[in-house]
């Protein structure tokens, strides 16, 4: 028997889900086509369709929708049909998008080129301090300046590393006295992360970046692991121990506690000159962050405590004080560092936030090089 569609040449409906509790809720995007001829329509926002009907079109109408089996109705001239998905139907129940982050990275959305080199970066380079944290990165070269103090500076589009800036949680890191060794006072195992960005960048950290900017992100005391123990030694007796340890004080407080301490106890005279090629002596570093998160209202702070004392020692290795070829190095250095964040982000304009930032270091260096004296004592404050 055959339907008559000469009178009504139409066709519409509502199409709705059945929840678990018997609800129905109307389901919008529905794609509604003849099974003949696959002319269709969609539903609306309310779940309602109205689909012509053509001499080729047949009398069988099938529904599609994502994540449930296709349904198929066959219908009369002028029908008013109701059509109901239930949800124990569906075939499809999520979908998982997976994507593999490149160790670094240069992010194509911020306007300026700034290379974000991760964690897993710093694993291949198995770097015990910041100034061995580049060696497979071509942006940035570290060099000896020279081997009697010791000292490391990095190199960046062919200047030395005063023209750099080199920042610590987007706050002032190693400037003046400090610059010559201030890539050995951040340990690897402290790093979460290392942003370069290349050329003269801004003076809100800092007055150095002509030539570039690193900043340095150390790991939080609110996510990732919460003890961590390691720690090194070489067929040159250099030996160093790490330590980072978090917890949460509260639902908004966390804190964490870091130290380092590495020792270079063995003078080593390779090329047979009579001078030590690396200095000896120790570094202790100690850190101590706090920060304070408030979704609710918005506030959130940081705080934190530095300090450390780097020991070094070179020279001669084969002849005594009083002996005409006697020549000795020696550098204390003792630095202490506190500062601060505060911020209040607007509940109901999460894009709009009021912040300030402030900062104490004091660096003290007492130096004997040969017979040359030179102490030096450096007092910072920083505000924005």
């Amino acid at each position: 028997m055959e339907t008559n569609f000469a009178q009504d040449i139409y066709v519409k409906g509502v199409v709705m889900e059945e929840m678990l509790d018997g609800q129905l809720v109307p389901l919008e995007f529905v794609n509604v086509v003849w099974l003949a001829s696959n002319n269709s329509t969609t539903t609306d926002s309310t779940g309602y369709f109205f689909i012509a009907h053509g001499e080729t079109d047949g009398n069988k109408l099938m529904f599609q929708y994502l994540g449930f089996d296709p349904d198929t109705v066959e219908v009369n001239a002028g029908q008013y049909l109701s059509v109901v998905f239930k949800e124990e139907a569906k075939v499809l129940d999520e979908v998982v998008v997976s994507y593999h982050k490149r160790t670094t990275e240069v992010s194509f959305l911020d306007p300026l080129q700034m290379q974000n080199i991760s964690k897993e970066e710093l694993f291949k380079a198995a770097c015990c301090n910041l100034s061995e944290s580049f060696e497979t990165n071509a942006t940035v070269d570290v060099s000896f300046t020279d081997a009697v103090t010791g000292a490391k500076e990095i190199q960046m589009l062919g200047l030395s590393g005063k023209y750099s800036l080199i920042s610590q949680e987007q706050m002032p890191g190693a400037t003046g006295i400090a610059i010559p060794y201030g890539l050995l006072y951040t340990p690897g195992s402290w790093i979460e992360s290392i942003q370069i960005s290349k050329g003269s960048g801004s003076v809100l950290q800092g007055y150095e970046s002509m030539t570039g900017q690193i900043n340095v992100e150390l790991k939080k005391p609110f996510e990732g692991e919460k003890f961590l123990l390691n720690g090194y030694f070489n067929e040159a007796y250099r030996s160093e121990g790490n330590v980072f340890a978090r917890t949460d004080i509260g639902p908004m407080f966390n804190t964490a506690i870091m130290g380092h301490y590495s020792a270079y106890p063995r003078q080593e005279d390779h090329n047979h000159d009579g001078f030590t090629d690396l200095p000896t002596g120790s570094l202790i570093v100690l850190l101590n962050r706090w920060d304070y998160h408030n979704a609710k209202s918005g506030l959130e702070s940081q705080l934190i405590f530095q300090w450390l004392k780097d020991e070094k020692e070179s020279g001669t290795v084969t002849h005594e004080e009083g002996h005409p070829g006697f020549y000795k190095a020696q550098i204390d250095n003792d630095r202490v560092q506190v500062y601060g964040k505060l911020g209040y982000v607007f509940p109901a304009k999460r894009y709009n936030s009021l912040g300030s930032q402030w900062g104490f270091t004091q660096h003290k260096q007492d130096a004997l090089i040969g017979e040359h004296v030179y102490d030096a004592k450096q007092t910072s404050l920083y505000g924005n």
